[in-house]
């Protein structure tokens, strides 16, 4: 993917799991794993990237599956450029905040 060139990512757990990938593996997660997982600080190769669900002028977002634990999530790549072209770097850290708040971990 053009672009991206991050390598951490802040993902959020999806509530409707869907099958991305060809292991036949589609099975939930339990409380207790999502938690757990929700502790760590991810990479994309923690992630089987899925089909796309949605492009904008500043990214696109994927469904993706973490291999470890299997959470369902939505994966967002921004592209930097784009970004720094149009001076909203304010808003993508106000989405970042946003974002985390509403994670659900009580922080």
């Amino acid at each position: 993917m053009a672009g991206v060139a991050s390598q951490s990512v802040e993902a959020k757990p999806q509530n409707n799991p869907e099958e991305i990938t060809s292991n036949g593996s589609n099975s939930v997660p339990t409380v207790t794993q999502q938690q757990k997982s929700r502790s760590q600080t991810w990479v994309i190769d923690d992630f089987d990237i899925g089909r796309p669900l949605g492009k904008g002028k500043f990214g696109s977002v994927f469904v993706a599956r973490s291999k470890e634990e299997k959470v369902i999530v939505a994966l967002k790549v921004l592209f930097k450029e784009q970004i720094r072209k149009h001076n909203v770097m304010h808003q993508v850290k106000r989405e970042i905040e946003i974002q985390y708040h509403l994670r659900g971990n009580g922080s």
